[in-house]
C-alpha cells in the first residue's frame, strides 16, 4: 500500500522519477487491490466470488483497462498509457504466482477454542 501512495504522491506533485513515478503506482496499486480483495474472500454470499484467484484477477485487470479507456475518453484526470495495461496484467501475474507459491492470500480465522490454565499458571496473579 505504501509504495502505491509515495508512487502517487509523487506523480501527483508532478516529480518526475522515471519509471518509478510512470508506472510504481500502477503496479503496486493492481497489487494493493488484488490483495485486498483476496483477503476479503469468504465462502459465503456475496464474497464467494473472491476465493478465487483467477477471477479476481480477471476483475481487477477489467478495473484498470476500464480506468485507463476512461482517461483516453476523458472521463478521467490522467493520460491513456497502453503500458499501463501491461503494467496492470505483470502485477497481476506476479500476485497469481506469489499466491500460488506461497498459499493463498486469505485471513486464517482464529480459533474460538477457551485456553485452559495448566498446573504451573494456577499460582500465578494473572489469573
Amino acid at each position: 500500500m505504501v509504495p502505491a501512495l509515495v508512487c502517487a504522491a509523487l506523480e501527483m506533485a508532478r516529480i518526475h522519477g522515471g519509471i518509478v513515478t510512470s508506472y510504481g503506482a500502477d503496479l503496486f496499486g493492481t497489487a494493493w487491490i488484488y490483495t485486498a480483495l483476496r483477503l476479503r474472500a469468504r465462502r459465503t454470499l456475496p464474497w464467494r466470488w473472491l476465493a478465487s484467484s483467477s477471477i479476481v484477477a480477471v476483475v481487477t485487470m477489467v478495473g484498470g483497462i476500464a480506468s485507463e479507456f476512461a482517461q483516453r475518453a476523458n472521463l478521467l484526470a490522467g493520460t491513456y498509457d497502453p503500458l499501463d495495461i501491461v503494467t496492470f496484467a505483470l502485477a497481476l501475474l506476479a500476485c497469481v504466482v506469489l499466491e500460488r507459491v506461497l498459499g493463498p492470500f486469505v485471513i486464517v480465522p482464529r480459533s474460538t477454542a477457551r485456553v485452559e490454565a495448566s498446573s504451573e499458571s494456577a499460582g500465578s496473579p494473572l489469573r
